[in-house]
């Protein structure tokens, strides 16, 4: 990575794109194949900022991106790539609801090394670079160092109804270990909630590499993790689980606490 050209680049990014966001219609252009997945006009004028932007800086770049450019063959032999989440958390944005972001991450041969989620609403910026720790508006953040009784759990709400499946006993067994669990509908800020303490655990199944990308190394710099479901890696993963270190995630939906005899 290029210095802080990259990490400085990012944060600009994203803080733009949120003022896009902000100042766009809450209109729905497109339906996207499942009951209530759509891109707004806000999704397409935040990817063509960030498209433009990146294309115009660092023009031997390779990007994927949401709306537009989902697919990308071998990502993990391209030495620059831009991952983008233009908008995240379509659905809270298109209703009013103000949970919502823009999610950014710069890859190495596979390895995200830079990566910022942006909250429009609360000018909250959550930002990571690769063995530089993790920060929620330039102040260091931790995850949660407790188990997961007593504590906020996230269960996802995917789109499909057998990945929906697939998250709803894990709701249960938070419960039954003492967590009371919540859904916010944005993937990346879930997680970013995950890496500064508000939630101590965060399970789904569905996301694509946009929204975990920038996710996956605010928390690992965090000193939490990203467990891998039915993969490997960021891009050919199912499902995921962000916790601590301390928690570990069954892939038929069980969780043990290491701190814990749970």
């Amino acid at each position: 990575m290029k210095g802080n050209e990259i990490a400085d680049f990012v944060v600009f990014l994203a803080k733009r794109a949120g003022r896009i966001l902000l100042d766009s219609p809450r209109r729905i252009q497109s339906i996207k194949g499942n009951p209530g997945n759509f891109a707004t006009v806000a999704d397409m004028k935040s990817e063509r900022f960030l498209i433009a932007s990146i294309s115009k800086k660092f023009s031997s770049h390779a990007i994927m991106s949401e709306e537009t450019r989902n697919e990308i063959k071998d990502p993990e032999t391209i030495p620059s790539l831009w991952i983008l989440d233009p908008l995240d958390g379509t659905s809270n944005f298109f209703y009013g609801i103000p949970f919502f972001c823009v999610s950014i991450a710069y890859a190495e041969f596979g390895q995200v090394v830079a990566g910022a989620v942006y909250d429009p609403s609360r000018d909250e910026l959550f930002s990571a670079v690769a063995k530089r720790g993790a920060y929620l508006n330039g102040k260091k953040i931790h995850v949660q160092k407790s188990a997961i009784s007593g504590t906020l759990a996230n269960i996802g709400s995917p789109y499909k109804q057998a990945d929906f499946k697939r998250c709803k006993p894990l709701s249960d067994e938070c419960y039954a270990k003492g967590a009371r669990t919540r859904n916010l509908g944005s993937a990346a800020l879930q997680i970013a909630y995950v890496a500064c303490g508000r939630f101590s655990y965060y399970f789904d199944w569905g996301p694509k590499p946009w929204d975990v990308a920038a996710g996956s190394l605010i928390i690992l710099e965090a000193g939490g993790k990203t467990e891998y479901l039915a993969g490997k890696t960021i891009f050919d993963a199912k499902g995921f689980a962000f916790s601590t270190k301390d928690t570990v995630m069954k892939s038929k939906g069980s969780i043990k606490n290491k701190q814990s005899n749970g």
